[in-house]
């Protein structure tokens, strides 16, 4: 089986976590209705081990870092968030100590949203190109200017390392992952399974306009924005026009 572990510290970002873990578990379902073995296996670690509390309070049981030395590792993903979480994992001495070994013996690593910068701050990015949260891209350059930052993209391959910008972009990497490990339709099926809206590939930018302009709209024209975006397909004078509610 194909390992999966997720680099967790106290105040992580949950969704960074449990989106990617949900596709790639869903992958392992779609196998099953098929007849086919499962391919992943989900394991959480952390400097500590035990318990871990994301920064929604909800907590989480992890292994230690250290249970993972010599063991195969297939995936290895570090998970981000906020600034005061974040800073005190990359000072963290065990994680300093673990993270190179362990990301040379992966056959894939990197991260989801900021985590990056715990990655960065190893000296592991350098001269590598990276995704992350737009929030975190001017911070991230600035602190580290031997890596490229890549504002625009959901999320970067660079050989053995595979980043991802915000929250939920981390599903969409996943997703990725999932059609190189197996095949698009099981990706497919994954994000159909998980009511996804669409696959969206690594080079689309981290902006939605179809977001931006119902975010400015007045509540009516919301509305009209989705659905127009709903039925790009049809002719709109053949199709009744949504009504404003109230």
């Amino acid at each position: 089986m194909h390992r999966v572990v997720f680099i967790l510290y106290p105040g992580f970002e949950l969704l960074d976590m449990a989106g990617p873990a949900s596709v790639f578990n869903g992958a392992n379902r779609a196998l099953g209705q098929v007849g086919k073995a499962p391919f992943y296996q989900i394991s959480l670690a952390s400097p500590g081990g035990g318990e871990v509390a994301s920064s929604t309070g909800i907590s989480v049981q992890t292994a230690r870092l250290d249970e993972l030395r010599g063991q195969r590792l297939g995936t290895l993903l570090i998970v981000g968030a906020e600034s005061g979480p974040l800073q005190a994992a990359i000072a963290d001495p065990e994680l300093r100590a673990a993270l190179p070994g362990l990301t040379s013996e992966a056959e894939r690593f990197g991260s989801v949203c900021s985590g990056g910068m715990v990655l960065a701050g190893l000296g592991l990015l350098d001269g590598r190109r990276v995704a992350t949260h737009w929030d975190a891209c001017a911070p991230f350059q600035a602190h580290f200017p031997g890596v490229n930052v890549d504002p625009e993209a959901l999320y970067v391959t660079d050989g053995r390392l595979w980043t991802s910008a915000g929250v939920t972009t981390g599903i969409d990497m996943a997703l990725a992952m999932v059609a190189r490990d197996l095949d698009a339709g099981i990706a497919g099926e994954v994000a159909q399974r998980l009511v996804l809206y669409a696959r969206r590939p690594g080079h689309q930018s981290q902006f939605s306009p179809l977001l931006s302009a119902q975010a400015r709209g007045d509540s009516p024209f919301a509305a009209l924005i989705g659905w127009i975006q709903a039925n790009l397909h049809a002719p709109w004078m053949s199709r009744p026009w949504p009504t404003a509610p109230g």
